[in-house]
């Protein structure tokens, strides 16, 4: 059924390698996978889709054949039996006597539009089952779903790798990516109403929403999950529906859950199995998947890394970095500290040696070729010699070399010297928060906790590395405010990120984040030289005895014309009290921000209204910060007040009318997702 409704709507497809998993296979019937299929692959879906829909259509034109000669108005009793026994196996929380009664009212139904004879439309399947003829269309299109099309996927994934079969395999990976077992029964099990009875606003690489979903997995329970990433005007029905701005949202049978947390107490209290066992309403068109394919996720060029030519083999330099750097056992560089008089010089190698492991590693035949590929290294800032009084010559001697991406610049995106112009900045943004999401992604766990430690060590974080290099040619003085402002957002949460998977997961955030920098246009930027020097016009930080930046810097050319207070929404210092990441755009930065506000705002871990006490509890940014949100409490709370909706809204505003108050801090969790962590080295003169 599967393959076959997917043929009929989408004859020509392929699959989409960017969407995650965890949604690719909870779609409900109605939608089919038409949102994780693209089109191509022409031939192959023309020939598939006749071979999955001739069956089905020979059946239902023998069952509309045999519709002329109905005369039964009641299901006979052996099928009323197995609807029943079918719809309690996949339903165990729903009575039995409730599908009992339906089947029931079966005959009394209004009669079917094309149905001349007076019959209900009943009655038509009754003298099909009834009659001992070839299998109805529901019947083989069953068995084509849960038998054929299984094996002849697990046949065609297990043929992949046999010779015979090699010249096919890119096409078997296209038209059959893996899917496990419990993703094939997912798709033979689900329907339209399955799906609906739990409906899921979600994110992608959201921790919480990814929660949420595995908790669903656990039970067994199908969902339609609706990706706001994919669907961003679907934001405003969740709003509507649920009152709040942040994912995920959950409902239940049409019943507002809340977000995770809340998912999981009513877990806890025994009240989801009753929600999801009810009746269910009518679905709020608000809850519904759209049926349109999901808009396009932003498609961002990967920049080219520099090609080597070595041995008629054009290598990337990501690939040559890896094999420099693996360990010495593994094939790798013999890179030692070597002293020179007094001096000690970290992380270096001599060109004789560089030349034999090239020899030796990409089996050149001469030494001659393998100077000339040494050469090319050094004219691109590859490797760069130390000791050597004609540093811009490679030379086949004791002469000490070092890779510029184990050079100590104290910033985390030196790893290559960026010569070529740069794309525009909110490009290079996009493309570095796709890259750096996709990487991480691959060691989520389903409890939301990254490996940092294996993460540290992936091809994927190793392409990420060098592509942040660009972020040096980009030009920060001269970008409009609106653009700065989005570009230092996404920059700050990416460079946390970065840091956890370069330099380790922080024990202590003493002097962490002034410690992890990018260089950007020559200069270089830390956490804090972008929170409290950038956006927040040079503002004195928290714990300093004045700014950041001196009356001679030069960065103070990049600083905003003025603060605004919703930038403590948008920043993400890792710690689990931290605002939810999001990527901003310089088009909708405004709107962006507002969003963001609200969402934090809305969360009883962040603002608290207590009218008995009368206290206004509020996150410690307020307190931390409270300069930019006000000179003193009452200013303070009109500031959150803007960003409240609702019934929270109308608490504090009663709270404010009625005369005095007190504000007080509610607790900061600083816990992290990190599940592992790169060896520390929280000293960038370590780096």
């Amino acid at each position: 059924f599967f393959f076959g409704k997917l043929m009929a709507e989408r004859p020509v497809f392929q699959w989409q390698p960017s969407y995650q998993t965890a949604r690719q296979f909870q779609t409900s019937a109605s939608s089919g996978a038409s949102g994780v299929l693209q089109h191509r692959g022409k031939a192959f879906a023309t020939v598939f889709a006749v071979l999955c829909l001739v069956p089905t259509c020979l059946s239902t034109l023998k069952t509309t054949f045999a519709a002329t000669h109905v005369s039964s108005t009641a299901l006979p009793a052996v099928v009323r039996d197995d609807h029943v026994a079918t719809h309690v196996r996949r339903h165990p929380s729903r009575s039995e006597s409730k599908m009992q009664t339906f089947l029931d009212k079966v005959p009394a139904q209004t009669s079917h539009p094309g149905n001349t004879d007076g019959h209900s439309s009943s009655s038509l399947v009754t003298q099909e089952l009834n009659t001992p003829q070839p299998l109805p269309a529901t019947i083989s299109a069953w068995i084509w779903g849960t038998v054929l099309a299984p094996v002849l996927y697990m046949f065609l994934r297990h043929i992949k790798g046999r010779p015979c079969a090699a010249k096919f395999s890119p096409l078997i990976d296209e038209c059959f990516p893996e899917v496990t077992p419990e993703q094939w029964a997912c798709l033979a099990t689900t329907t339209a109403g399955d799906a609906d009875s739990v409906v899921i606003f979600t994110s992608q690489g959201c921790p919480f929403c990814i929660r949420a979903k595995k908790l669903m997995h656990d039970k067994g329970w199908c969902f339609t999950e609706i990706n706001l990433t994919e669907y961003p005007e679907r934001r405003q029905d969740m709003l509507s529906a649920a009152g709040r701005a942040t994912v995920p949202q959950i409902f239940v049978n049409g019943t507002h859950i809340g977000g995770c947390d809340d998912l999981f107490a009513a877990n806890d209290a025994g009240t989801l199995e009753g929600l999801y066992a009810t009746a269910p309403v009518t679905l709020n068109p608000k809850l519904q998947k759209p049926s349109y394919p999901p808009r396009s996720p932003l498609i961002v060029q990967m920049s080219a890394q520099q090609q080597f030519l070595i041995q008629g083999v054009h290598y990337p330099l990501g690939q040559l970095l890896k094999r420099f750097l693996q360990p010495r056992d593994a094939g790798g560089l013999a890179i030692n500290d070597r002293w020179f008089g007094i001096r000690r010089e970290r992380d270096c190698f001599t060109g004789q040696h560089f030349v034999d492991w090239l020899i030796e590693e990409f089996a050149i035949p001469g030494r001659e070729e393998a100077l000339k590929v040494a050469q090319s290294l050094v004219d691109h800032e590859v490797l760069h010699a130390i000791t050597s009084p004609t540093p811009h010559n490679f030379e086949d001697n004791d002469q000490c070399y070092r890779l510029q991406a184990q050079e100590k610049t104290g910033a985390l995106n030196t790893m290559q010297i960026w010569k070529q112009k740069a794309d525009p900045p909110m490009i290079i943004t996009a493309r570095l928060a796709q890259m750096l999401a996709e990487a991480v992604a691959l060691f989520r766990d389903e409890e939301g906790k990254v490996d940092y430690a294996a993460l540290h060590e992936s091809d994927a974080f190793r392409d990420f590395q060098l592509a942040t290099c660009e972020l040096q040619a980009v030009d920060f003085k001269n970008m409009a405010p609106d653009m700065r402002k989005a570009f230092c957002f996404n920059i700050y949460n990416i460079l946390v990120v970065h840091a956890y998977g370069e330099v380790g997961v922080p024990k202590s955030i003493l002097g962490f984040y002034n410690q992890i920098r990018y260089q950007i246009q020559g200069q270089q930027y830390s956490c804090d030289d972008i929170e409290n020097g950038v956006l927040r016009a040079n503002r004195k930080p928290v714990v300093a005895l004045g700014p950041l930046f001196g009356p001679r810097d030069p960065r103070l050319a990049c600083v905003m014309p003025e603060v605004d207070q919703r930038l403590h929404f948008a920043l993400n210092c890792g710690a689990s009290s931290c605002p939810a990441v999001k990527y901003y755009t310089a088009e909708n930065v405004d709107d962006e921000l507002t969003l963001a506000a609200q969402g934090f705002c809305e969360q009883d871990g962040n603002v608290l209204v207590d009218e008995d006490k009368r206290i206004l509890y509020l996150s410690k940014i307020f307190a931390w910060y409270s300069i930019d949100f006000g000179s003193n409490d009452l200013e303070i709370a009109n500031s959150v007040l803007q960003y409240l909706r609702g019934s929270r809204r109308e608490q504090l505003q009663q709270l404010l009318n009625s005369g005095s108050f007190q504000i007080k801090s509610l607790p900061y969790d600083w816990s992290n997702d990190a599940n592992t962590s790169p060896p520390r080295r929280l000293s960038m003169k370590l780096l």
